[in-house]
């Protein structure tokens, strides 16, 4: 559970001088005999029931608090059963099963069960769903908690997906080209540097031979007969997990799950077991993987871990001393990257779930072109450097103080998170058969855990790391030479260097930084009539802030500037690009690289910046009563005038290198030439060479950084979070009211530029598939809040249809994207994109029938019923994105970017009543009428 909740919020006997390494047998450090410090037994969390059917089935079920916020049933179907149980002539049916139900059950024949839930409002791919993985399949739907019809409904789903799936003839032949078309994406025709990775590292056991997704040719040759006969050995009562989430009050889901799935009887029988093997990490084996899509060069290390059960004293003792080491040896391996001349760029260190269910210490380094050896020799010191002196007392207070703010960060996000997010934490406990404990108990557990005494835990990290075992696999673009022998001896000769104790433990924070302490101008108190307060201080700077307890103690902060690169000289564009990378590991406040990371730890606030071609901002998250120290980030990010130039120019090292591989591969002339006929010779969407990058200098990246403030187009600061309104007012004038923020500039717009329309074919895919897209850009309409509810709606509609013409009734693609570019504050376009991919032999058939269906929409407008489906769709997904605080920030900065005041950040409802089907088929004609760019990317 620790390795769970910590990666939310983190990174996630010695050995003499020259010692030989020994490599023994059997790699895993067993530790059955291992004496825990505590008497740890888990609460359990007392919101969840579980329980089992006379008929063997497995249920359990979460009531939640009732917030206000939440409004959805979370239900799941899962069963034990996926890949690995498939005959060696059934491979990908497990697969095809799961298709075929939602293609047809007895009480929902053909595509009923989507089109019933998508007219309340619900969508394919979002509130139904399923996959399948090597052990299990997952059937989701999520509906409305006020809509008792709908939920008995789903239930009746649940039952027919477990029991009554048609298999119908017509409907196996049409969903056959489909899986293949998900093949083609998935893994295609160039086997990729990942899948080779998988298939090495499961060398020797079933894996490899059972990836979910199947072998095509069975898949192209199943009949309804074969799938019946997987489904009935699999589906049973006895072989299932009925997993409900919902707010308490809104049902009975006990009682749903009894009366829908007691009376189903059938005989157990023994099901055979998976037949997965074990992954053998014995010895030293490195190897290197490249593919044509392979741009950077990195290793990717794993060695044996300790081998504990989870469920016990022991083992939550041992998880917890393995995230905490893990967490030390990335803090080390992110300052190799810091040092001049450094071999690694980017490090992290982890413990890995294996599908055998082995947990390896897994280590990833990304590295320099031609200094692979250097930098696995650096990864293998660092390593010994860790099982010989183990973490310092000043590394196990600091990462102790982490993890508590991890956990207290957790706790609170819980108690405002919807229902998907308490189901994917059930349903990852009782995937892994771990016990679903109560998130309050994790804090008490924690002060017990800290007090293991340091020699202890440095005596488990010295068995948990193991010299003389370790797969390695080196990453590298295609043409990049590899050499295993002498990468095997530059890792030996990391272990046989000789080293000092590392103790370096960063500082915080300076109490004083970035103050710039001004006056409030103007304050409009709406908290009565509309739950906001909003204030313009005295440099002109607006901020609204939304008091909430949704998530108790916590607060987000978002900054958004408008402008972006379009309020840049051309000149300083190509700096706009590294100034996310460069302003992040150059740091604030005096600490730089991992020392700014770990300060940022130890408050627990999460830290982004963004820079586009509309605008530029900073996101900061996290316990309220660090929202001084959000606000100071929020100014130093935009005022701060220094850069660390060492790290700066690791950046830019970066940058060129990614340059230099992606401008040698065939997808350059594709991407050039499509951005050409799209946006026109635009420096903004300019592909740079390394040559270009290798220019760049820090006083570029600074003249970028001034220009937020000198030359934005209009600035906001959303507040959301658990505060006082009088405290949030008063650090405003301490650290935002007099930041040198310069008047507005007028937006700057460059004219129409998709100015002819194009049809390209480009040749150089090296995947066996072909990729289309298709660019309508038009003038009108001009954007507002109707305008663009009109295009939300007209997206959803559209994207039904192409599923229906292109998916369900063809089988030319897995599916397609439907999005739109409004035409923002400084656009004179509004773009909408239709893309997806298809096998090159049915290329033109592809062409022909995206056209039809496109002249179709004009020909035939869509209908009150499908404008009225799709409002539905568009208000479900608006609900579900205001009822959290991060949905409810982004809202109401989002108002700054389309000019509309604050305060109606969530009156999409009152909007949606003016929409009507005549305006959405005027916006799908002025839209579809526009200049068309097309571009086919074929092998």
């Amino acid at each position: 559970m620790y390795k769970k909740i910590l990666a939310l919020g983190l990174f996630v006997s010695s050995l003499a001088g020259c010692a030989q390494l020994s490599t023994q047998a059997d790699p895993s450090t067993n530790m059955g005999r291992y004496k825990p410090h505590t008497a740890w037994q888990p609460t359990l969390d007392p919101l969840v029931q579980q329980g089992v059917l006379d008929n063997g089935l497995r249920w359990a079920v979460k009531a939640l608090p009732d917030n206000d916020n939440r409004d959805r049933v979370e239900l799941r179907l899962r069963v034990r059963a996926g890949s690995l149980d498939e005959l060696d002539s059934e491979r990908g049916l497990a697969h095809m099963v799961e298709h075929l139900a939602l293609n047809g059950t007895a009480r929902f024949p053909k595509h009923e069960m989507v089109a019933f839930f998508e007219s309340a409002g619900m969508s394919f791919g979002g509130d139904i769903n399923a996959y399948t993985g090597f052990n299990e399949t997952v059937y989701s739907l999520t509906v409305p908690s006020d809509r008792p019809d709908l939920i008995a409904t789903a239930f009746e789903v649940l039952y027919d997906w477990s029991t009554a799936i048609s298999f119908e003839a017509d409907e196996v032949a049409k969903e056959a080209p489909v899986i293949v078309e998900e093949w083609r994406l998935s893994e295609g025709t160039e086997q990729s540097a990942g899948l080779q990775f998988f298939n090495h590292l499961y060398a020797d056991t079933a894996y490899p031979e059972r990836m979910p997704i199947g072998d095509m040719s069975i898949v192209k040759a199943a009949t309804p007969e074969q799938l019946r006969g997987f489904y009935q050995r699999h589906y049973r009562p006895d072989n299932i997990d009925v997993v409900v989430v919902y707010p308490e009050g809104s049902m009975d889901a006990v009682a749903a799950i009894a009366s829908t799935f007691a009376g189903w009887q059938r005989e157990p029988s023994a099901i055979d077991e998976p037949q997965g093997s074990a992954v053998d990490l014995a010895g030293i084996e490195l190897f290197g993987l490249s593919d044509s899509d392979q741009l950077n060069s990195f290793w990717l290390l794993y060695l044996p871990g300790l081998s504990y059960e989870t469920n016990s004293a022991a083992g939550n003792e041992l998880g917890f001393i393995e995230t905490l080491y893990t967490q030390a040896l990335t803090g080390r391996l992110q300052r190799l990257g810091e040092q001049e001349q450094a071999a690694l760029i980017d490090s992290s260190a982890g413990i890995d779930s294996l599908e055998d269910g082995q947990k390896p210490l897994q280590i990833y380094g990304t590295v320099y072109e031609g200094r692979s050896s250097e930098a696995l020799t650096a990864l293998a010191a660092e390593l010994k450097r860790m099982q010989r002196y183990g973490i310092s007392t000043e590394e196990y207070q600091q990462i102790g103080g982490q993890f508590r703010i991890s956990i207290e960060n957790w706790v609170s996000s819980l108690a405002g998170a919807s229902s998907a997010e308490h189901i994917d934490w059930l349903m990852s406990d009782i995937s892994e058969e771990e016990l679903p404990e109560d998130p309050e108990s994790m804090l008490a557990n924690l002060d017990q855990l800290l007090s293991i005494p340091l020699a202890d835990v440095n005596r488990i990290i010295a068995k948990a790391i193991q010299p003389g075992h370790l797969r390695g696999y080196f990453f590298h673009p295609k043409g990049a030479e590899f050499d295993a022998a002498a990468a095997k001896a530059a890792y030996l000769t990391g272990w046989q260097n000789k080293l000092e104790e590392r103790t370096t433990v960063s500082a915080g924070f300076q109490a004083d930084a970035y103050r710039f302490p001004g006056l409030i101008a103007h304050t409009d108190d709406r908290l009565d009539s509309e739950g906001l307060m909003l204030w313009t201080l005295e440099n002109g700077l607006s901020v609204v802030f939304k008091p909430t307890d949704l998530e108790p103690g916590r607060a987000y902060v978002q900054t958004l500037l408008l402008g972006g690169n379009r309020a840049l000289p051309d000149e300083l564009v190509m700096a706009s690009e590294s100034w996310v990378a460069a302003r992040t590991r150059s740091g604030l406040a005096g600490l730089a690289g991992q020392d700014f990371d770990d300060a940022l730890q130890s408050i627990g606030v999460g830290y982004d910046l963004f820079y586009s071609n509309l605008y530029a901002g900073v996101d900061v998250n996290g316990p309220a009563d660090q929202l001084d120290r959000m606000l100071q980030l929020t100014a130093g990010s935009l005022a701060e005038p220094d850069l660390n130039e060492t790290l700066f120019e690791l950046v830019k090292n970066t940058s060129i290198e990614q340059a230099d591989q992606f401008n040698q591969t065939p997808d350059r002339n594709f991407y050039g030439r499509y951005l050409a006929a799209v946006y026109g010779n635009q420096p903004r969407y300019t592909i740079w060479s390394g040559a270009q990058l290798s220019e760049l200098t820090v006083a570029d990246v600074q003249a970028v950084q001034a220009n937020l403030l000198q030359s934005h187009q209009g600035a906001l600061v959303a507040i959301v979070g658990d505060l006082e309104v009088e405290r949030v007012e008063q650090l405003l004038m301490i650290y935002l009211a007099g930041l040198p923020l310069q008047a507005a500039t007028e937006a700057t717009s460059f004219g129409p530029i998709t100015e002819s329309a194009q049809t390209l074919i480009i040749s150089g895919q090296v995947e066996e598939r072909t990729d289309i897209r298709y660019v309508f850009s038009a003038s009108e309409p001009t954007l507002s809040p109707l305008s663009l509810s009109l295009s939300k709606v007209f997206n959803l509609a559209l994207d039904k249809r192409l599923l229906e013409s292109i998916r369900e009734d063809s089988g030319l693609s897995y599916g397609t994207a439907v999005f739109q570019h409004p035409r923002y504050f400084n656009e004179s376009q509004w773009r909408l994109h239709i893309r997806f991919s298809t096998d090159p032999q049915r290329q033109q058939e592809a062409l022909t029938i995206l056209n039809a269906e496109l002249e179709r929409v004009l020909a035939m407008p869509f209908s009150a019923t499908e404008v009225t489906e799709a409002m539905s769709k568009y208000r479900e997904q608006m609900q579900q994105d205001l009822s959290t605080n991060a949905g409810a920030i982004n809202a109401l900065t989002d108002t700054l970017l389309y000019a509309i005041p604050a305060v109606q950040y969530d009156d999409f409802e009152d909007i949606l009543v003016e929409v009507t089907a005549d305006q959405v088929n005027t916006l799908a004609a002025t839209l579809l009428g526009g200049t068309r760019v097309v571009t086919v990317y074929q092998p």
